[in-house]
C-alpha cells in the first residue's frame, strides 16, 4: 500500500507550518525534512507503509492546571509524517460520516485541509461552538454541561478499527493505524497519542456514534472536542439528560464522565458564561489596546507576525511594564486565572514580543501551570530581544538548577530547549558538564544547543557515541554533526550509513546533513580565499588578543578606560568565549617578543601614542617616550607571522606602518593622522564587539569607524585598513563560533 504523491507532500509541509505537536518544540528534524522534501518525496512514493517498523516515540507528563496533568506523546518524525499523509489522504472519508456544519451540533477539528499544510481550516470553530451555545439557550431554560473523562488516553482501539471501517478506509490503512495504536500502549488496547494534530480527527471519528445517539434521542447539544453542553427545557429533562449520557458512553465505549465537570446551570448562570467565552475580557485599557493590535496582526489561530513589523506606538504597547503589569494582574489573584494567562502567553509568542522575557523567567515557578505556552513564548521572544543575552542565560541556567523544575522532565526539557533553539544563548561552559549524567530527553537538548553554538570540537568527541545513544539522541547527533569539517563530517556519515542498520528518520537526516555540508563547503571554497580549522590554527578555545599599552610618564591618555571598554563589549558580544584578552602595560621593547612567545596571540594591539613620522611609541626603562621604527615593528611581525593573523594600531600616524606591516600578516588596521583619546576607545571597543558577534573584519572594521561617527566625534575618516595580497577583509573572520571560527 502506497501513499500518494499529494499526501506526501501536503504531510511535509504540514510539519512544517502546524508542526508535529501542540505540546512541543518542533524537532530539527522536521526542517531537515523539509529542506530535503523531494528526495523524500522520491523515496516514500514508493515505499509500502504496510512494512514500515514504527520508531520508538517520546512520552512526557505535560500540567494542564495545577496539580493536573496529561501523557502527551512525541511520534517518531517519519511516523508522524506517515500518519499526517494517511489521514490528509483518507481523512475526508471520516468527515463525511460526521454531523454536518450546518446542523451547528459538532464545532472541534472539521476536517478541511488547506494547501498550506493547516488540517482544521476553521479558525472560528471555538468562537462558533459558544455563539451557538448561545443561541441555543435562548429558548432553553436549563444547560447540562460535560466532559468525558480522560478522553484521549480511553479510547478504544476496537472502537477506532471499527469506526475505520464504517468510514469505508482501506484495509491496509487500517491496519497502519492500529499497528501504530499498538506500538504506543503496548499491552493496553486503549488510548491514542495526545499531541499529533492527526490524532484530533481520530478522536472526533470515535465520538460519530455518540453524536448519533444523542441526536437519536432528541437531545440538543453542542459539542467541541470532549466538552459537551445539552440544552432541556426543565431540571428533570437536564437530570434525565446526564443519565443517558452516561449510559451511551458506557454501553458504547466504556467512557466514563468527569465528575467535577459535569454541571446544570440555570440558563441565567450560563449565558454570562457563553459571553465571558466570546468577549476578550481585560482588566485595563492597557491590555484592550494590546488585543486590538494582536487581532490586526494575528487574524487566525497559526498566523505569526514579526513583532518588528508593528508601529513603533504598537511597539511601546508591549512594554515591560505594561506586559508585566498584565500578567500580575491575573497571576497574584487568589485564584490565578491561567486560563487567560496561557492565552495571554500564546499571543504574545505569534508577536515575539520581548519585554516579558524577563519578567516571565523571574516568575517561572508561579507560572508552572502555563509552562508549555510560556517555553513557547520564551523561545519566540528570545529572537526579538535585545538587552544582555549573558544576564538571559545566566538566568535560565539557574532555573534549570531549580528543584521544582527538576522534578518534571517536561519542565527541565522545555526550558533547555531555549539553549536548542536559540544561538544567542550561549552558555555551553555551563550546560555541557550536565550531559554524562542526563537522561537521553536531556542529552538531545544538549546536542542541539552545541549545534546551536556549532560546537564542533564537542560535538566531535560524541560521534563514536552514536551507537550507545537512544534514536531521539542519534538523530540529534546526526544534525549536528552538519556543522564538522565536510570531509570529516562525510568519511563519518558514510561509515555510519554503511555500519549501521538505520531508521528511515534516521536516513533522512543523515542525507540532509551530507547534502548541507556540501552546500555550504562550496560556498566557503572561493578564488583565492585559504581556511583554516580551528585546531589547524588554534590549540586554545579563543582568539588571543594582546593589548600592548604604552603611555609615557605624566602622560594624561585614558589607557585604562579603553581597555575596560573593550573588555566590556567583548562581554556582551554573542561568542564572548571566542575572545581572550590580555593587557600589557608600559610596554618596553624587550617586552613584545617576550609576551608574543608566552601567549602565542592572534591578534596585537597597539594603544598609546605615534610620532609624525610613523614611529611607533613604547617606553625605556624610564617610562619615558621611546620611539621605535616602521622597519623594526615590520621585522618584529615578520618572525612571529606564523601566529598573529591580525594588527591594530590605536594611535596617531600608524597608516604605514600599519601598510607595511600587512605584508607580513593577514591584516593592520592603523590610523592615517592623528586621532583623539575618546575616538581611539569608541573605534577600538566597537571593532572588537563586532568581531564578537562572528562579524568579518571589512563587517567589523565599517562597524568601529561608524560608530565614531554616531558619538558625532570628527575622526570617522582617520581608520584605514590593509590586507595581504590575496586577503580579502569581506571573508576574513576571526570569531565565527564559542567552538570552531574560520579565517579567510
Amino acid at each position: 500500500m502506497r501513499l500518494s504523491e499529494t499526501a506526501i507532500k501536503w504531510a511535509i509541509k504540514h510539519l512544517q507550518i502546524e508542526k508535529d505537536t501542540d505540546l512541543f518544540p518542533s524537532p530539527k528534524e522536521i526542517q531537515a525534512f523539509f529542506d530535503s522534501k523531494d528526495r523524500i518525496v522520491d523515496k516514500l512514493k514508493n515505499y509500502d507503509i504496510t512494512k514500515h517498523k514504527f520508531n520508538p516515540s517520546r512520552r512526557f507528563v505535560i500540567p494542564k492546571a495545577e496539580l493536573t496533568f496529561r501523557n502527551a506523546t512525541q511520534l517518531d518524525p517519519v511516523d508522524s509524517l506517515l500518519l499526517a499523509a494517511v489521514i490528509y489522504e483518507y481523512g475526508k472519508l471520516i468527515e463525511q460520516r460526521r454531523i454536518p456544519i450546518d446542523k451547528k451540533s459538532v464545532f472541534s477539528y472539521r476536517f478541511a485541509p488547506l494547501k498550506n499544510g493547516v488540517f482544521y481550516s476553521d479558525e472560528n470553530a471555538w468562537k462558533n461552538f459558544w455563539e451557538s451555545c448561545l443561541e441555543k439557550s435562548e429558548t432553553k431554560k436549563y444547560v447540562v454541561q460535560m466532559d468525558i473523562s480522560d478522553f484521549y488516553n480511553q479510547i478504544s482501539h476496537d472502537t477506532v478499527k471499527n469506526q475505520l471501517k464504517e468510514s469505508l478506509v482501506p484495509e491496509e490503512i487500517n491496519e497502519f493505524i492500529m499497528r501504530l495504536l499498538g506500538d504506543l500502549t503496548n499491552t493496553v488496547h486503549r488510548g491514542i497519542p495526545i499531541g499529533p494534530h492527526s490524532s484530533h480527527l481520530l478522536a472526533e471519528m470515535t465520538l460519530i456514534p455518540i453524536d448519533e445517539s444523542l441526536i437519536l434521542k432528541g437531545l440538543d447539544f453542542c459539542r467541541y472536542a470532549d466538552d459537551i453542553y445539552i440544552f432541556c427545557n426543565d431540571e428533570k429533562e437536564a437530570q434525565i439528560s446526564v443519565y443517558h449520557m452516561v449510559e451511551i458512553l458506557d454501553k458504547q465505549q466504556r467512557l466514563t464522565l468527569q465528575n467535577q465537570k459535569t454541571n446544570i446551570y440555570k440558563v441565567e448562570e450560563f449565558r454570562p458564561l457563553c459571553e465571558k467565552m466570546l468577549n476578550d475580557d481585560y482588566l485595563s485599557e492597557n491590555e484592550n489596546q494590546m488585543i486590538i493590535v494582536l487581532k490586526k496582526y494575528t487574524g487566525g489561530l497559526y498566523q505569526v507576525a514579526d513583532f518588528k513589523s508593528l508601529e513603533p506606538e504598537e511597539q511601546e504597547l508591549f512594554s515591560e511594564e505594561n506586559i508585566s503589569g498584565i500578567l500580575d494582574s491575573y497571576l497574584n489573584d487568589d485564584d490565578p486565572d491561567f486560563k487567560k494567562i496561557r492565552w495571554i502567553y500564546r499571543r504574545l509568542a505569534q508577536i515575539g514580543a520581548p519585554k516579558g522575557i524577563e519578567y516571565t523567567i523571574l516568575n517561572i515557578q508561579k507560572l508552572i501551570p502555563a509552562i508549555s505556552d510560556v517555553c513557547h513564548y520564551l523561545i519566540s521572544a528570545s529572537r526579538n530581544f535585545e538587552d544582555d543575552f549573558i544576564l538571559l542565560g545566566d538566568q535560565i541556567v539557574n532555573i534549570l538548577d531549580d528543584d521544582l523544575i527538576k522534578a518534571n522532565q517536561y519542565f527541565y526539557v522545555a526550558i533547555l530547549n531555549l539553549f536548542a533553539s536559540n544561538s544567542e544563548l550561549n552558555h555551553l561552559q555551563k550546560l555541557l558538564p550536565l550531559f554524562k549524567f542526563s537522561s537521553s530527553e536531556v542529552r538531545r537538548k544538549l546536542i542541539f544547543a552545541a549545534y546551536e553554538a556549532k560546537a564542533s570540537t564537542w560535538i566531535r568527541e560524541q560521534k563514536e557515541q552514536f551507537s550507545s545513544f537512544d534514536p531521539w539522541s542519534r538523530r540529534a547527533l546526526l544534525v549536528a554533526c552538519s556543522v564538522l569539517p565536510d570531509e570529516e563530517k562525510q568519511k563519518y556519515l558514510t561509515r555510519l550509513k554503511d555500519t549501521h542498520n538505520l531508521s528511515l528518520s534516521e536516513e533522512f537526516v543523515l542525507e540532509w546533513a551530507m547534502n548541507k555540508t556540501s552546500v555550504e563547503s562550496v560556498e566557503l571554497k572561493k578564488e583565492n580565499v585559504t581556511s583554516y580549522r580551528k585546531n589547524d590554527l588554534i590549540n586554545d578555545e579563543s582568539v588571543k588578543v594582546i593589548f600592548f599599552g604604552a603611555n609615557p610618564k605624566n602622560d594624561t591618555l585614558r589607557l585604562d578606560d579603553e581597555v575596560r571598554d573593550i573588555e566590556d563589549r567583548i562581554r556582551k558580544a554573542r561568542y564572548r568565549d571566542g575572545l581572550k584578552l590580555i593587557s600589557k602595560w608600559s610596554t618596553r621593547t624587550h617586552d613584545l617578543l617576550q609576551t608574543l612567545n608566552e601567549n602565542k596571540p592572534h591578534i596585537v594591539h597597539f594603544s598609546g601614542h605615534g610620532s609624525d613620522d610613523g614611529e611607533l611609541i613604547l617606553l625605556n626603562e624610564n617610562s619615558m617616550a621611546k620611539p621605535v621604527s616602521v622597519e623594526g615593528i615590520a621585522s618584529l611581525f615578520k618572525v612571529v607571522s606564523k601566529y598573529v593573523k591580525l594588527v591594530v594600531f590605536n594611535n596617531c600616524f600608524s597608516a604605514k606602518m600599519a601598510e607595511v606591516v600587512s605584508q607580513h600578516v593577514d591584516a593592520a588596521i592603523g590610523m592615517n593622522d592623528a586621532i583623539g583619546d575618546d575616538a581611539a576607545r569608541v573605534f577600538a571597543s566597537q571593532l572588537y564587539s563586532s568581531l564578537g558577534f562572528g562579524l568579518s573584519l571589512q563587517e567589523a572594521f565599517e562597524q568601529a569607524v561608524v560608530s565614531i561617527q554616531l558619538e558625532g566625534i570628527p575622526n570617522e575618516k582617520i581608520p584605514v585598513l590593509f590586507c595581504k595580497d590575496k586577503i580579502s577583509a569581506e571573508t576574513f573572520y576571526l570569531v565565527k563560533s564559542e567552538e570552531e571560527f574560520w579565517v579567510l
